[in-house]
């Protein structure tokens, strides 16, 4: 048998080449807990490799890892989860803080507990995008495996999440170096649809490059596929701030009974 990793014949339990194990395991539930526990952990080996191929060849890259390619790649999750980090560290020494402000025309239909609430979820999530991307793979996969009958086909649900965390920090890094250019040199700072517009450049490469098809088709599906995105977790946070008022109210009615008493 022959190493998934480097290729070469292998007669014992580890290749003699690169030390990965002769025999690598499908990737399941199981392995997906794994990687992201140890996202925690140390840093390995591939870093620099990873980030080279994270933006010449990812889809291809994230293919080899999945079919079996394991040692000479970062491990996407932790990549996922130091980027994220990264992120959040150089957002805030830059200075860099949401100041988003619901529309009058919107604000005048909420009670002024539930405008600000939504102002300040909001902004929260827009100052820790590093970690929402995390937190949003889930919904992101769904929409992958929707749009895209090659993702269903030739990947389980659990090895498009490790797709996602590739793709995802690929996102993360872009958005970093936006948020250092703008750091650095505040008179040309660029505002966020042209950091939009990369996303779904990227989005659409890596894309195109796991799934084939051509660059029109792609685009389109991407653009769908955020805009699906973007409304279901509008829904799901808009479910969370209704669900979470709704206890608030039920904390403070018990609290008013028993005063009373």
């Amino acid at each position: 048998m022959n190493c998934k990793n480097c290729d070469t014949e292998v007669n014992t339990p580890y290749c003699p080449q690169c030390g990965q194990k002769s025999a690598t395991e499908p990737l399941n539930y199981k392995s997906l807990a794994q990687s992201v526990m140890l996202s925690f952990g140390t840093i390995d080996r591939g870093m620099l490799r990873t980030l080279i191929d994270l933006f010449t060849q990812p889809a291809r890259m994230a293919a080899e890892y999945v079919y079996g390619r394991r040692v000479t790649f970062f491990a996407p999750f932790q990549l996922l989860f130091l980027t994220a980090t990264l992120y959040m560290i150089i957002y805030f020494w830059s200075g860099e803080s949401s100041d988003f402000e619901i529309g009058n025309s919107f604000s005048n239909m909420l009670t002024p507990a539930v405008n600000t609430f939504c102002t300040k979820l909001i902004r929260f999530f827009q100052n820790n995008r590093g970690i929402m991307w995390v937190f949003c793979i889930p919904l992101q996969v769904l929409v992958f495996r929707m749009l895209y009958k090659e993702i269903r086909y030739r990947f389980t649900w659990v090895e498009t999440c490790f797709i996602a965390a590739y793709f995802f920090s690929q996102i993360i890094i872009i958005e970093l170096i936006f948020v250092l250019f703008n750091a650095f040199f505040p008179s040309y700072a660029i505002n966020d649809s042209y950091l939009m517009l990369s996303y779904l450049f990227f989005l659409s490469y890596d894309m195109k490059e796991l799934t084939g098809g051509t660059w029109k088709k792609n685009i389109f599906k991407c653009i769908f596929g955020q805009f699906l995105f973007f409304t279901v977790l509008g829904f799901i946070a808009l479910f969370v701030t209704i669900a979470g008022f709704i206890i608030y109210g039920l904390l403070k009615q018990q609290e008013s009974l028993a005063f009373l008493m």
